[in-house]
């Protein structure tokens, strides 16, 4: 997000830009996330999960399971190891702020971001990189590189949100080419 934001403000002052498992509005996210809760999970888990939203109980020891379920399966999709001791960095309180206390439900301070009126300005290349099975909607991503007239997208295979920790190797070597590609080049020019 703040990268985004940045470009449409300073674009000038960027060679690139790389948007990794990132969209442009939270609209599109928060129906795709609760469209792979209600494939994933049985209708009562998802109307359980729904009423502990609605009571605001996220340290529920039910709904944790069922969250961290969906996590093993679209946020990390490979096998151990996991960088599982990076969890205490998070910066829980600051992800509150901004999100709100789960996936589901966005109450945070950035509930209506959206740029999707004004993601076509950004003209510098840019670089989308996202997990072949992940949270974010890949019609999104799709739609964002369509719009943006120096995009390039690229899709992790084996890979969920983090897809630099699923597949690494795919993802550093394509994201690599692209730096590479990209340094090369002049700059844009605005005439």
């Amino acid at each position: 997000m703040l990268a985004i934001e940045y470009a449409l403000k300073y674009g000038e002052h960027l060679k690139g830009l790389i948007l990794s498992s990132m969209i442009d509005n939270l609209d599109e996210y928060l129906v795709n996330i609760n469209q792979i809760r209600e494939k994933m999970f049985s209708p009562e888990d998802v109307a359980y999960m729904q009423q502990v939203e609605a009571r605001h109980t996220f340290d529920d020891a039910k709904y944790q399971a069922l969250v961290r379920e969906l996590g093993e399966h679209y946020l990390h999709h490979a096998a151990d190891p996991q960088p599982r001791h990076l969890i205490s960095t998070l910066a829980t309180p600051v992800y509150h702020y901004f999100q709100g206390d789960n996936e589901f439900v966005m109450v945070g301070a950035l509930k209506n971001w959206d740029r999707r009126a004004d993601i076509h300005r950004i003209t510098v290349p840019t670089y989308l990189t996202f997990g072949g099975h992940e949270t974010m909607p890949l019609t999104a991503a799709e739609r964002m590189a369509k719009t943006m007239p120096n995009a390039t997208l690229h899709v992790t295979p084996n890979a969920g949100h983090g897809q630099m920790l699923d597949n690494p190797t795919d993802y550093f070597s394509h994201l690599g080419q692209w730096l590479a590609q990209t340094d090369a080049k002049p700059p844009l020019s605005d005439n």
